[in-house]
Parts: structure tokens; C-alpha cells; sequence
């Protein structure tokens, strides 16, 4: 597997991967990689083997908040093909972003948004640090309860995932 950045050529297997693994949430995601890819704010990482893409992170810029001009990221999509999973490729995603995270002193916080059912996700972001915000932040177009968690630099990823 080689992790390395989501480049804008990528949007070719990227959208229409979202938009298979995702549909169950919602229409559009497809489109929406697109939008995001594109936008300035956002960076990602890829991974691929010899076979093909096998998912991606796309990770957005918030804004500036406060006094110490500190950001907040947002993790717009982290997608698996349905083939790789279980195999360690969204936990390099995630770990890659949370990485950069750590790395940046002006990064207060990574929030992200998953539907409350899918507990192989929820399990990921919670061995990543993430701790549930809200447990109720309304609903995906698909019915789904949608759950905010956050990640903070004070509760850094386990050592186990070498960071």
C-alpha cells in the first residue's frame, strides 16, 4: 500500500467510489468530492496498491477561531473501497490526518460527522481519539442519526499507531 496526497486527477475513482459506499447516507457525494477536491481549503491523502485506489480522506480548513488564531479541520469524506476493508487502509487515512494535525500548533480541533450505526467507524475514530460532541446532530438524507466527534491535540492517537 503507498499512502500519498489526493490529487485532483483523483476525483475520476474518488467520486464514484463515494458515491457507491456512501449512497446509503445520502445522493450527491459523488458531486460533492468533486466541489471539495477542488477547493483551496481542502487537502487529502490517497491510497492505492498495484491493483488500484483503494480509498481516500479529504480533510477541510475551517477558519481561524480566537484570539490565537487557532483552526479547526473538518473530515468531509473518508472512504474505503468495500474490498479493503479491515485491512488497515482508512486507519492509515485517519492516522496520516491526525498526524498533520499534531503536527500544526494551530490546529485546535478535527471534527467529523458518522451515522450512529455504523460502529466499525465509530470504533476507528474512537481509537484515533476521537470522543463523541454530540449524539444527536439530526439526520443523514438516509434516515441515519448523525453523531459529531472531535479530536483535540490534548487526547492525542494511541502509540500503538505509531505515529
Amino acid at each position: 500500500m503507498r499512502l500519498r496526497p489526493f490529487y485532483l486527477d483523483d476525483v475520476g475513482w474518488a467520486s464514484p467510489l463515494a458515491e457507491r459506499v456512501l449512497t446509503h447516507l445520502d445522493t450527491g457525494y459523488g458531486a460533492a468530492i468533486a466541489r471539495w477536491a477542488a477547493a483551496p481549503s481542502v487537502d487529502g491523502y490517497a491510497i492505492d496498491d498495484i491493483h488500484g485506489p483503494l480509498g481516500f480522506i479529504l480533510v477541510s480548513t475551517l477558519g481561524l477561531m480566537g484570539a490565537g488564531q487557532t483552526r479547526i479541520l473538518e473530515v468531509l469524506a473518508l472512504v474505503v473501497h468495500p474490498a479493503h476493508r479491515r485491512r488497515g487502509v482508512g486507519r492509515s487515512l485517519l492516522a496520516r490526518a491526525v498526524q498533520d494535525a499534531k503536527r500544526d500548533a494551530g490546529v485546535r480541533e478535527i471534527r467529523l460527522e458518522v451515522a450512529a450505526d455504523n460502529v466499525v467507524a465509530r470504533h476507528l475514530f474512537a481509537q484515533a481519539g476521537f470522543t463523541v460532541d454530540r449524539e444527536n446532530d439530526g439526520n443523514f438524507a438516509g434516515g441515519q442519526r448523525v453523531m459529531r466527534l472531535g479530536w483535540r491535540p490534548a487526547r492525542p492517537a494511541p502509540s500503538s499507531w505509531n505515529l
